[in-house]
């Protein structure tokens, strides 16, 4: 990656260009710090729905639908999303385009279509998402661990929020919530992949100079806990629990130390056929897919790992966590493991470095979170200086059941609330 430029244009919007000559493409991302955390109670989804009029997923209207086209033209890749502290906008176009799409961009995301069929149409659209979230407990359970990464406060409302209280909210409203939220304060602008700096820094300041700076926003404030050791949200609906693991990492995100917790991640639910599959498959006779990986937050870190399980068999599941995590820690992890460990991770910084798009998107993440980023090359540098026992050590240090955090989702009655409370506390 050539040199990196990081500056701020005089409405406070962030940019950050970071050419790559291996790079055949151009990424963009426009990252919007405003998420479903902003919204007042009477804007309960008003952040995802206007990720949809300012040019995502557009639907069947014909303005829509001609913006949605000049996407296509200009791009060879493009997505977004709202969380619950950011949005982003991110595309993959060529050189060429470059300025055509800047400029699209600007007019999507300053100057959307707030009007009345316009937004009945994105409703629709936003309403099939919710339908379709509703049947996946892993959104259940993401947002019951993500309340439990804020130290007292309980996740407010789902990042969709509902149908019929998209229906009330009011055009008016909906245009002052646009205006507060898309603002030079507010704004990340990133650009990665086959470009040169000056031409990127031209065109970025001709198109989005003169956007309001809007008012300054404090930095995202995640206070990590272990006040709950275990939370629950209760759901008969559900034929399955499902279920995260999870351990406070007591060090800033994209960090070199986060590295091993990659590989104890992919020891654990990525490579080797998943050894926690393979001992559950042979424990209880039925394959489960589990996922590992680490979160990261402003504050620090999360080593999580997440599945699901009929109820009978949910104390297993946990146990065998725990117990796996004992023997990495006490020798199961072998050199053969860590280097096919660190070529699978190689393999995935190339190819993320490849992808302009996945580049700027990442990059734009950190810069909301953590006002810095972690380049690839220097991630791929940490990589080769990991060793077996430091792996281990991390294991034995970090990764503990009197550490963990259990937070599930699911048909959990009181009974086996208490039998997995009685597990964990035996764990000490």
């Amino acid at each position: 990656m050539s040199r990196i430029r990081n500056f701020r244009l005089d409405n406070g919007a962030q940019v950050l260009i970071a050419p790559d000559e291996r790079a055949i493409d151009v990424g963009l991302a426009i990252a919007l710090r405003a998420g479903s955390a902003d919204e007042l109670t009477k804007l309960y989804g008003a952040t995802h729905l206007l990720e949809h009029l300012m040019g995502h997923n557009l639907g069947k209207h014909q303005m829509l639908t001609q913006t949605s086209q000049e996407i296509d033209r200009l791009t060879t890749g493009s997505n977004a999303s709202t969380d619950r502290h950011v949005t982003i906008f991110h595309f993959e176009t060529t050189a060429g385009n470059f300025s055509d799409l800047i400029e699209l961009a600007y007019q999507m995301i300053v100057h959307p279509h707030i009007f009345r069929p316009m937004v009945d149409t994105a409703i629709g659209q936003v309403a099939e998402d919710i339908n379709r979230t509703d049947s996946e407990p892993d959104r259940l359970v993401a947002d019951r661990i993500m309340s439990d990464f804020h130290l007292g406060e309980e996740v407010r409302h789902s990042i969709f929020g509902t149908v019929e209280g998209l229906g009330r909210i009011s055009i008016p409203a909906l245009r002052q919530y646009h205006r507060q939220i898309v603002c030079g304060q507010r704004m990340v602008i990133v650009v990665t992949g086959k470009i040169r700096v000056g031409t990127a820094e031209r065109i970025i300041r001709k198109q989005f100079g003169n956007l309001p700076a809007g008012q300054a926003v404090l930095p995202i404030s995640f206070r990590p806990s272990l006040r709950r050791r275990l939370t629950c949200l209760p759901n008969h609906d559900l034929p399955t629990v499902f279920y995260g693991v999870s351990f406070p990492l007591p060090f800033t995100p994209w960090d070199k130390h986060s590295l091993p917790y990659h590989y104890i991640s992919k020891r654990l639910v990525g490579l080797d056929s998943s050894s926690l599959t393979l001992r559950v498959v042979k424990e209880l006779g039925t394959s489960y897919s589990f996922a590992g990986d680490v979160w990261d937050f402003p504050d620090g870190s999360r080593f999580l790992i997440t599945s699901t399980a009929e109820p009978k068999n949910l104390l297993q599941h946990i146990f065998l966590i725990f117990l796996e995590l004992a023997e990495l820690g006490n020798g199961s992890l072998k050199p053969g493991n860590l280097d096919m460990i660190t070529r699978h991770l190689r393999h995935e910084i190339d190819k993320q470095a490849l992808s302009p798009m996945d580049q700027a998107n990442e990059f734009a993440e950190q810069l909301v979170t953590n006002g810095r980023i972690t380049t690839s090359s220097s991630f791929a540098r940490s990589a080769s200086m990991i060793n077996v026992e430091k792996v281990r050590r991390r294991v034995r240090t970090r990764l503990q059941p009197t550490q963990s955090q259990v937070s599930m989702v699911g048909p959990v009655d009181r009974t086996l609330l208490q039998r997995v409370r009685r597990l964990i506390s035996s764990q000490n």
